[in-house]
């Protein structure tokens, strides 16, 4: 449980530049499987009015000898109010590592976040949104 000055979800104000009131859950897995969940107050569409986004995850993510890294998982998004902003992710990604003078370099590095232009579409229709208001 947390407070916040202001929630900011990729780089997009989803309170209004407001505090918000958040919780989280999440279980890791010895073998690697994750899941969890996200909640936060948001104000969308009406910015006087106290909505909730609701984030849901779960994925799997493995290291393998060599320092090589894999993950999956996918992560849902939601929202109460009578507006839906809602949408789903898949994420897949892979990373090498290595271990040079004590520390840990990338040395080779990539992932793919296949986000389906949702934090696009949530923040044309914030914009929307907010000019409706005015």
């Amino acid at each position: 449980m947390s407070a916040v000055s202001n929630y900011r979800y990729r780089g997009v104000s989803l309170s209004h530049n407001d505090p918000a009131a958040q919780a989280a859950i999440v279980y890791d897995d010895p073998q690697g499987w994750y899941a969890g969940a996200f909640a936060s107050t948001v104000r969308i569409g009406n910015p006087t009015a106290n909505e909730v986004q609701g984030i849901f995850f779960a994925g799997y993510a493995r290291t393998i000898p060599f320092g090589a890294t894999f993950e999956a998982g996918i992560v849902y998004s939601g929202f109460t109010g009578p507006t839906s902003y809602a949408y789903p992710e898949v994420m897949i990604g892979a990373a090498q590592t290595k271990f040079v003078d004590g520390k840990f370099t990338d040395e080779v590095g990539a992932k793919l976040l296949t986000d389906l232009g949702a934090a696009l579409v949530l923040a044309i229709r914030q914009a929307k949104a907010a000019a409706a208001v005015k």
